[in-house]
């Protein structure tokens, strides 16, 4: 199943992430509806992260770093199964995904929920160039100091959820 277009249902949900109807996925900003996305952060062995720079072409966000995988869910579908098929058509990969955690942020005034994956892997391949420019490892000290001097290289999705996963594993430490 390919990747959501601007014409694919997916689920609007209310304020606890419950599916409550269907919403075009190009209405979701128009019509502010609360809606869900997966990202997935791929790490290799020497624990950096792979992230990706959105195409030069993409409406929103163009040549901006982002997370190694992130997708809307189509309608009915599960946080999982749309991670695993992300990862398969972005980056031709079929690794096991561990649940990291689930985080809230307002993107364009739309409530957004985001359940975010973690996978390990050495080989990415890009199966969508006209969505994805680049994929680079990067170490996390690198990310750091990149969003301390130059924030806006990244999405603002991304800033979110790697502060989100920086709290996180600092809390489980």
């Amino acid at each position: 199943m390919p990747a959501p277009t601007e014409s694919s249902l997916i689920d609007r949900v209310d304020n606890a992430d419950r599916p409550v109807g269907v919403v075009s996925r190009g209405q979701v900003f128009a019509l502010a509806v609360p809606f869900r996305v997966v990202h997935i952060f791929v790490f290799n062995r020497k624990g950096e992260l792979l992230l990706q720079q959105l195409g030069k072409n993409r409406r929103r966000n163009p040549l901006r770093w982002g997370s190694s995988v992130a997708g809307y869910l189509h309608s009915g579908e599960d946080y999982v199964d749309a991670a695993k098929r992300r990862l398969a058509e972005e980056l031709n990969l079929r690794t096991p995904l561990m649940k990291f955690g689930a985080t809230v942020m307002i993107d364009q005034g739309c409530r957004k929920f985001i359940t975010l994956y973690t996978t390990v892997a050495t080989r990415p391949r890009i199966l969508e160039p006209d969505h994805i420019e680049k994929v680079q490892f990067w170490p996390i000290s690198k990310i750091e100091q990149r969003l301390s001097s130059a924030p806006g290289d990244f999405t603002e999705t991304f800033r979110h959820v790697f502060r989100f996963y920086q709290s996180t594993s600092a809390i489980a430490e």
